[in-house]
């Protein structure tokens, strides 16, 4: 080989590992700048989890002072208002059933069984029945012809 080629070949090869060198640095301050990112977003992960918990360590002592206040306070029972059953349960039952109550569960039970405990309220009872009227069926007039009743209607 000429020494001019020779010269060309070390340039070429000077150059090469140059731009490899160049290549590496870039790609070690990539690497470095991302070692830096990672550890600032786990710095700022752990203040936010300390901050947390410092918080929910300040609410769990607010909720037991509040509890404390309200052990102070005895909340007294009404016999009446603050039982299961609901109107004065706390009273003993008696032989006298609803007859102590306020109004009877149902009226007029002591009526005709079939009437005493119907339905219908009893405002339908004052109204008046519709008159009855006599419909005959159009299969039977087609079969026996109208009745005399009809006809003179």
């Amino acid at each position: 080989m000429s020494p001019v080629h020779l010269r060309k070949r070390a340039k070429k090869v000077a150059s090469e590992r140059e731009e490899e060198k160049r290549e590496y640095e870039a790609r070690q301050a990539g690497a470095q700048l991302k070692r830096q990112q990672m550890q600032g977003a786990v710095r700022a992960q752990d203040e936010a989890l300390k901050r947390q918990k410092v918080s929910d360590l300040q609410e769990t002592h607010a909720k037991e002072e509040s509890e404390k206040r309200q052990k102070g306070i005895i909340h007294e029972l009404d016999p009446v208002r603050d039982t299961i059953g609901g109107r004065n349960a706390s009273m003993e039952r008696t032989a006298f059933g609803d007859q102590d109550a306020r109004h009877e569960r149902f009226p007029q039970y002591d009526a005709d069984p079939m009437t005493a405990r119907s339905l219908r309220s009893w405002e339908d009872k004052t109204s008046e029945p519709v008159a009855d009227e006599k419909a005959e069926s159009p299969w039977k007039n087609l079969i026996r012809g109208r009745s005399l009743e009809d006809e003179t209607r």
